[in-house]
Formats: structure tokens, sequence, C-alpha cells
């Protein structure tokens, strides 16, 4: 394998993980442009389509239709879109890739991850020790360098608690990843008989990953945890209620957010609803109310931007609370991907969506692999629908490579190592 470009490619994307996650988030759209040639080869699509039809359809209608929708979109930016919307078949690729990989290179790519992942933990481990000593010296040497950026200056002037505040929501993004990827590789580690190892890994990680101030990445962390131990126990019924509950949430999104998931029904639970969250269900209030009005077609590729900047302040809640008026605006997105793609896409994201959905429930049926294999996958995919829906916007490059990643890094567990059980019944 060391001669094979392939294998080349993913290891030396795997080893760029971990100090792109917490330091350089959007270095990930160059760490998933390394492992391209893992899965840009005429055989790797022939066997996407062959075995996962479903997840191709559902790839190739999602970026048509946001293509065509550019016709009527508030703000069409053919560049824009065309640069984003490369990530998805990118990722699909690449999973693939790594899912029709032989025994040998499988397996020396897991180690690769695993030793990742470990990597990812020791760096934010000295990240934390040291009060954020990497990232204050680099945002130092931003806000001391000629023509610096904005926010760069606006540091030459703050304590130095605004740096090392910068510093630690800078790599609070990197636990997204780490959230994800942690659990394919303590599915290795658990399928080849290393129990104790597998469970030092995740302890590692929530360890770290709770002191990182991005709270989806912690709630993710447990989410992983729950879905690695319920497939474990069910390795075929576990996954594939985790992935019923998504598509049921994807098709009740808008009318959940409009009427159940409101400001008004969270405060009549918890009274003293952090801010943030109140601002949250304000965003998903008001997107299922433009969700409804751009039904079926959807407002078009990206137009949450300009619906965000046209929009009427305090439509989502009452005046009584104008602090909690303010905050109903959606920002650049509405803050959960699977309302972002049914404001923007309408009922053909919706469709595409459903079919990513039910080709990883074939996925699931079809892969020969272990109940800790199943684990392992089942772990990463409940890890990263949490930041998924409460998190980033769906088209970010930064977040489209970690979730191409996150897949490449589950694929590897399609069949599991050697000296693993016998396959889940």
């Amino acid at each position: 394998p060391r001669r094979d470009l392939r294998f080349m490619a993913a290891r030396a994307a795997f080893i760029a993980l971990a100090p792109l996650a917490m330091f350089a988030h959007n270095g990930l759209v160059f760490a998933l442009l390394l492992a391209v040639p893992a899965g840009a080869r005429r055989a790797v699509a022939v066997a996407l389509w062959r075995r996962d039809p479903l997840i191709a359809l559902g790839a190739a209608l999602l970026c048509v239709w946001a293509l065509a929708s550019l016709s009527f979109a508030p703000a069409p930016d053919a560049g824009r879109a065309l640069i984003h919307l490369a990530f998805v078949p990118l990722a699909a690729l690449w999973a693939a890739g790594m899912a029709t990989l032989a025994a040998a290179p499988r397996e020396a790519l897991s180690r690769t991850l695993i030793a990742a992942v470990w990597a990812a933990i020791a760096l934010s481990a000295l990240h934390l020790a040291t009060g954020g000593l990497i990232m204050r010296l680099w945002y130092a040497w931003e806000a001391a360098a000629p023509g610096s950026w904005e926010w760069s200056a606006a540091l030459r002037d703050a304590d130095d608690g605004a740096v090392v505040k910068k510093a630690r929501e800078a790599i609070g993004v990197g636990g997204a990843l780490l959230a994800g990827l942690v659990w394919p590789a303590a599915g290795w580690l658990w399928a080849g008989g290393r129990r104790r190892a597998a469970a030092a890994t995740a302890a590692a990680a929530f360890a770290c990953i709770a002191q990182l101030p991005l709270f989806a990445a912690v709630v993710g962390m447990a989410a992983g945890c729950a879905g690695f131990a319920a497939a474990l126990r069910w390795p075929r019924a576990a996954p594939l209620a985790l992935l019923a509950a998504l598509a049921g949430y994807a098709v009740a999104a808008p009318a959940l957010s409009a009427h159940v998931l409101t400001i008004e029904a969270a405060r009549g639970i918890w009274p003293s609803l952090p801010s943030n969250w109140e601002h949250r269900l304000g965003m998903w209030t008001y997107a299922a109310r433009e969700i409804a009005a751009a039904d079926p077609l959807g407002a078009g590729f990206d137009a949450s931007r300009a619906i965000a900047r046209g929009m009427v302040m305090g439509d989502v809640t009452d005046a009584a609370s104008p602090r909690v008026a303010e905050m109903a605006a959606i920002g650049l997105h509405p803050h959960n991907s699977v309302l972002q793609i049914r404001l923007e896409l309408g009922l053909p994201g919706l469709a595409a969506l459903l079919l990513v959905l039910a080709g990883l429930g074939a996925a699931f049926l079809r892969a020969a692999s272990s109940a800790a294999s199943r684990a392992g996958a089942t772990g990463a995919l409940a890890a990263t629908s949490v930041p998924f829906l409460v998190g980033f916007g769906v088209w970010q490059t930064w977040w489209l490579a970690t979730l191409g990643l996150i897949a490449g890094g589950a694929a590897l567990l399609a069949r599991p190592p050697r000296g693993a059980g016998p396959p889940a019944p």
C-alpha cells in the first residue's frame, strides 16, 4: 500500500486532520482535497453507483437542484455555488474510496486514523493546559502584522483576556470533527479486541471536548456515546432507528419549529432559558415561516443570507420581550441544516436528504461488519447529527469537508478488521 496513490493521499489527509481541526478549521477543506486521489477514480464512482445508488442519487439531486435554483434565488452567485457544492461529490467519492479499500491498506489507514484522533486530543489538551498559548501567539502575530485583518487589528488594543477568548472560540469548532471521528477509531479498536483502548480514546476525547466552547460538540459526544452503546446491543436496529428519527424530523421540522419548538413553549418549561437557545428557537420559527412562503421549490441556493438582510426584526415573539425580539432574526443561516435545506431547496432538497438517509440505511443493512464496527459508524452518525441540526451552515466548505472526512472514517468500518468477531446478525 505504500506505493498506492490512493493510500498515500488518504494517509496524508488523516495526518493533516489533527493540527487543522484544532487550530485552523478552514484548512479542513485542504485535508479533503488531499484525499481526492483516494476517490477520484472511475472504479470508485462506479462502485458508489452500484453499492449505494440512493446516496449517489441524493447527492446528485441536491447539487443539480441547488444549481437550478440559482435561476430564482434572490442573490444568485454561480461561482460560490459551484465551489461549495463541489464538496458534496468529493465527500461521497472519498467515503466510497475508503469503503472499497483492500484489507491491508484499510488496516493501515485505520491505525493512522486512531493516531490522528489521539494527536487531536493531545493538541487540544496542550491548548487547554497552556491557556491557549499556541493560538494566542498566532493572534498576537496577526494583530502586529502589517496590513492585518480588521478583527486582528482590533485585538491590538484588546487585553489578554479578549485574545484568550478568541483563541478558545477558534479551537472550539475543531471539537465538531473530533466528536465525530473518535467513534470510528473507537469502533475499530473495539472490533479488534482492544476494548480498554477504545474506552480510553472516547473518554480522553470527551474530557477535552467538554472544556471547549462549542456546546454542540459536547452534546454530540454524549449522543455518540449513546449511539455507540445502543449499536453494540442492537447492531441493526439502533442505526436504523437513528436514521428513521432523522428522516422523520426532516419531514416534520418546519411544522415543529412553527408550532412546538418555539420560544414561548420553551419558556413554559424552562423560564430561565439561556439567551443563545432563545435565539436559535427564534431563528427556527422564522425559518419555518419563510419555508411556508417559499414552498414547494424553495427560495433558492444560499437564499438565507438575503432573507436575513431583508427580514423584519421582532416578527417571532411578542413585544413584551424586546431583547428576544431583537435576536429573533436568522443570521447568515438558520443554524439548522435541515431547515436551511428546506428553506433554500424546498421539497426537492428534502427528497435529496431523504434519499441520502435511505441510502445510509441500506448501507447499514448490507455491510458484513461486526457489532463493534456498526457501533463506531452509528456513534459517528449520532455525534455528527447534533451540530448538523443546531450548529453550522450546511454550505460552509469546512463543514462539508468535516462531514466528508467523518464519513470516510466511518466507511473504513464497512469491513471488520482481521481478528474481529463474526458479522452482526
